[in-house]
């Protein structure tokens, strides 16, 4: 029994603090972004060598870390390319289809951590083949 709660005391901060890390990431990321993109310096869209590199190893960290913030980054990657070819009204319908696959996302982070990999995957398949009815379907479980 002592053992049991050596381990607990062991293992549930490091959880906590996994968790934690996951969400201070994402933040320190984001306010690496507004100052990378911040229009009112002169080196507009360049971080000093030092930031760049913190940069890039958080974003390795969350690809690693994160399947639902990966997730999002491939969909946010793929509006991107279709909003710069929106021309066709096929793209319009891809255009509508993965923002409805990037909100169905954000419910994710709710999710047990077992099956997040697994809804990640099944909206990457459903993205894949433009389904809307298996799209939908995920919707509702997750919902």
């Amino acid at each position: 029994m002592k053992a049991l709660l050596a381990v607990m005391l062991v293992v549930v901060p490091t959880i906590l603090h996994a968790e934690e890390s996951l969400e201070d990431a994402k933040e320190r990321l984001r306010l690496l972004e507004l100052e990378r993109n911040d229009y009112r310096r002169p080196d507009h869209g360049t971080l000093p060598n030092d930031k760049e590199a913190e940069r890039q190893q958080l974003i390795g960290f969350l690809f690693l870390r994160d399947p639902v913030w990966k997730l999002q980054q491939e969909l946010k990657a793929q509006i991107d390319a279709v909003v710069a070819f929106k021309d066709s009204q096929d793209a319009m319908v891809n255009l509508d289809y993965l923002k409805e696959a990037l909100a169905i996302s954000e419910a994710l982070a709710d999710e047990e951590p077992s099956m997040i990999n697994k809804a990640c995957d099944q909206i990457r398949v459903s993205v894949l083949r433009r389904d809307k009815g298996e799209l939908t379907a995920i919707l509702e479980k997750y919902k």
